[in-house]
Order: structure tokens, then C-alpha cells, then sequence
């Protein structure tokens, strides 16, 4: 029954996630599981035969470290959108985090209630005694409240710390404005969600990588984390 409400309306990997979502919250209770393997795959296959077109999408292939670290020498070290553009595109990927979370819809589109700030973010060490860099979002799709993620650093050139570092030495950000903001003239524009995709496609490109999407990044930060 489960299946069959979310045929014709969810794409058949997504229903297989919500499935296995399922069974491992049985396992995890100690609860029995009724259904096997084959029947779950039979069911799994006539959903996917039943998905929309608009729940179809095309893969994303991920972006991994190597590839930021190439993307990186495409950009100049001293401009400010670049060097804005690679602290952002490192801390994303090392945070697993959403572009959204750290870009801004539009030039005006600034809150503060809603996009997180220079004096929003604080050194600290983790239990392994690791030195971390906190980031206090006040807002995420996952906790409208907010809530802190961060990254440690890393020894390689794709290292967020340092590109964290000259970012905030080269742009000298207003605390109380976007985070991830860039010198324009007298003034200090926000790092935009569309210029940010142009800077990653563009750069890309250069490096020698073609059609890359900005979701491909998250899945790079998983493999990352995983393997």
C-alpha cells in the first residue's frame, strides 16, 4: 500500500530511498519486517514504471576534491569574486552543505534573519581536538531554526581554512553583511547563487570538466566522507 500511494507521483529511486528508510527504522527498533527482497524489487520496478517525467531528472556527476583543487587554479588569487567564489565553493563541499545556505537569491535579497553573517561564525575545537571553523546558519531547508555545522582543516589546496582565511583578508567584510561577499568598486556585492553556478561552470571548463551541476557538489562532499 505504502508503494502504491507514492507511484505516479515520486521518482522510483526516491520511493526505493523512502523504503530502505523504512526498514532500516524497523531494524533499528527491533521490529519485525515482513516483506523479501523480491517482492520489494518487483513492487520498486512497476513504480518506476509510473514515474512523472517531472520526477525524472538527470544524473549528477560528482564533484570531488580533485576537481575543486583544479577549479581552484583557474581563479585569480587576487580578485576578490574568485577568491570569494573558492572560499565558498570549499566550504559548501566540506560542510556537505546546500549552495543556498551560503549564496543569496538576488543582489538585494539580504536578511539576516534568513542568510548567515561574518560575526555568525567562530573557531573552536572539536572532541578529537581538531580546530574547527563553526558557522551558525539561521536558517536551513532541514532546520528553519538553524543550526552550526563546520569544517576542520585540510591538508591539501583545496584546504577551506586558508581559502577562508584570505577570503575575509581580501574582501574585509562588514560583519553584519552576507558571508560570502566581494569587493565591487566602493561597495561589497553578495556572492549570488546564479554567479556563483556561471564561476563554477566557467572555471570548470577551464579545468577541463564539462556540464558540471551545482548538486554534483554535495554528492562529491558524501563520496568524500565516505570512501
Amino acid at each position: 500500500m505504502f508503494i502504491s500511494s507514492l507511484a505516479s507521483t515520486y521518482a522510483g529511486q526516491t520511493i526505493q530511498g523512502y523504503i530502505y528508510g523504512v526498514h532500516a527504522w524497523h531494524t533499528l527498533n527491533s521490529l519485525p519486517w515482513s516483506l523479501h527482497e523480491d517482492q520489494i524489487n518487483i513492487m520498486l520496478k512497476g513504480a518506476a514504471k509510473l514515474a512523472p517525467w517531472s520526477a525524472k531528472q538527470d544524473l549528477r556527476e560528482p564533484i570531488t576534491r580533485e576537481m575543486i583543487e583544479a577549479i581552484g587554479t583557474q581563479l585569480q588569487r587576487e580578485d576578490p569574486l574568485d577568491i570569494a567564489f573558492f572560499a565558498c565553493l570549499t566550504t559548501v563541499f566540506y560542510l556537505a552543505a546546500c549552495i543556498g545556505e551560503f549564496t543569496l537569491k538576488k543582489l538585494d535579497a539580504f536578511n539576516p534573519q534568513f542568510h548567515i553573517t561574518p560575526a555568525q561564525v567562530c573557531n573552536d575545537t572539536d572532541h578529537n581536538r581538531y580546530h574547527t571553523k563553526v558557522f551558525a546558519l539561521p536558517s536551513t531547508k532541514a532546520s528553519p531554526k538553524g543550526e552550526e555545522v563546520n569544517w576542520a582543516k585540510q591538508n591539501s589546496p583545496s584546504d577551506p581554512s586558508e581559502a577562508f582565511r584570505w577570503h575575509v583578508q581580501l574582501n574585509n567584510l562588514p560583519t553584519t553583511g552576507p558571508l560570502f561577499a566581494y569587493k565591487h568598486g566602493l561597495a561589497h556585492h553578495p556572492l549570488t547563487w546564479q554567479v556563483f553556478i556561471l564561476k563554477l561552470k566557467k572555471a570548470a571548463k577551464a579545468a577541463g570538466f564539462q556540464s558540471v551541476k551545482g548538486h554534483g557538489i554535495r554528492i562529491g562532499a558524501t563520496l568524500e566522507y565516505l570512501l
